[in-house]
């Protein structure tokens, strides 16, 4: 038995051996429908804002100006319009500003009461008598604030000088990416999305738009798989499927690698990893271990991958504890085991994070509810990944049954819960942690 976060570990060192990074435009990253991640470590070389700047449409004064305070009408200056350069405010005026606006200077002495010596203000539209329906003059209610700084973006106060932007690894979600821009990067060095070559296996599968023989059954797990991969943030090359034979399985995928154009970094199968007669992946990792076929990144490069063929493993996890990773057919692959809900759940809880780099779901406990409120088993000494649906009161709905066939059970599901190992009974109302989906 091989722990989940052992196990994870091993998904771990496939995504730092094949990983590969490039330049891409800041709108090209912008584009990409997942976050992708940075590969270089950003430090900023400009301040944000560039220069102080008003908040709000209103009046840029000297707060210590009597002149100004004294409740007569102030004469004003031209208005301060956004991406114009105004000019110095001196002592007896006002100046009409519109939001983002640069402050002016200011062109006049310091006043004795004046613990900010040049920090000028800005009162907005509603403390004024008329708006801006007179542009010669303003006059300021009694309610007015003259306080220094008052609604001025400070030049730096976003990003200063030689800060940390984003490091290697970080996620360059929306607002990181508007931070960048920001400071007028126009590129940056990304990690590639692997590409990734689907496989489903067995006889007993046919494709959608063709006729099932009496023992078949269409493959679903395809365009499963397709979808959770690609949220996961890997780039899909294609789709095979392989009957329940070693050679053309091996065949296949080493026909799909010699076309450069649509080479995969990793192949995702699922099923053929359980204990049967025939089942596909152990026949075709026999095969391949038999024939001396070693795997590139083998030894010291990484110890906890195998050497040759696939390592097969079962972790305390139900659905998805039959799993395997290693090299066939000169590529790396990570087998999933092939009932449905079990591929969902092995690409959520171990491939996402951990071999494609995806940004962590945010997790919380809820407040389950069984099916009829009735008690529901859990395996002694497995994490069960149970799919539920979120109610409006923030409880969790169980669905009735957690077998990993039942896929079209799990459709409306948002939660993933997780049960932990020494929980043998569920009972209604007991408190979960959980995946939001």
């Amino acid at each position: 038995m091989v722990s989940i976060a052992d196990y994870r570990e091993k998904l771990f060192d496939f995504l730092l051996l094949l990983s590969s990074w490039e330049y891409r435009d800041l709108t090209q990253v912008a584009a990409h429908p997942m976050p992708l991640r940075a590969a270089q470590h950003v430090e900023s070389t400009e301040q944000v804002p560039r220069f102080d700047n008003s908040q709000m449409d209103g009046f840029v004064v000297h707060p210590s100006d009597p002149e100004v305070v004294a409740g007569k009408p102030v004469p004003l200056l031209p208005m301060a319009a956004a991406g114009h350069n105004p000019e110095p405010l001196t002592p007896g005026f006002a100046m009409p500003i519109m939001t983002g606006a640069k402050i002016p200077e200011w062109d006049g002495p310091a006043y004795d009461d004046d613990e900010f010596e040049y920090d000028l203000c800005v009162v907005p539209v509603e403390e004024t008598v008329s708006g801006f329906d007179d542009l010669s003059h303003v006059t300021f209610t009694p309610q007015a604030t003259f306080e220094p700084g008052r609604f001025v973006r400070h030049r730096g106060s976003d990003i200063d000088y030689e800060e940390k932007l984003c490091a290697v690894g970080d996620h360059l979600t929306p607002a990181l990416l508007g931070s960048l821009a920001s400071v007028g990067l126009t590129q940056i060095a990304v990690f590639k999305p692997l590409r990734v070559l689907v496989v489903s296996t067995g006889d007993e599968v046919c494709q959608p738009g063709q006729h099932p023989g009496a023992a078949q059954i269409y493959d679903s797990n395809t365009s499963a798989a397709v979808a959770a991969l690609s949220a996961a943030g890997a780039h899909v090359v294609g789709t095979l499927h392989a009957p329940d034979h070693p050679d053309l399985l091996l065949d296949a995928v080493r026909s799909w690698q010699a076309d450069d154009d649509r080479r995969a970094d990793v192949v995702v199968s699922m099923g053929g990893i359980s204990m049967g007669a025939r089942e596909v992946i152990r026949l075709a990792s026999e095969l391949e271990v038999q024939r001396g076929v070693e795997n590139w990144y083998g030894g010291a490069q990484s110890p906890r991958l195998p050497n040759s063929g696939m390592e097969f493993c079962r972790l305390p996890m139900q659905p998805g504890g039959p799993q395997a990773v290693g090299q066939l057919a000169g590529v790396p692959w990570v087998a999933l085991p092939g009932n449905p809900v079990s591929t969902l759940v092995s690409i959520e809880v171990l491939l996402r994070t951990s071999m494609f780099g995806a940004h962590p779901r945010n997790r919380m406990n809820v407040t389950v509810r069984t099916p009829d409120g009735e008690p529901v088993s859990s395996p002694a000494g497995k994490t069960q990944m149970r799919f539920a649906r979120a109610d409006a009161d923030g409880s969790a709905q169980l669905e009735c049954s957690n077998s990993s066939h039942l896929l079209h059970m799990q459709a409306d599901a948002t939660l993933l819960v997780m049960i932990p190992e020494d929980v043998s009974v569920i009972e209604d109302g007991d408190m979960f942690e959980a995946l939001a989906l």
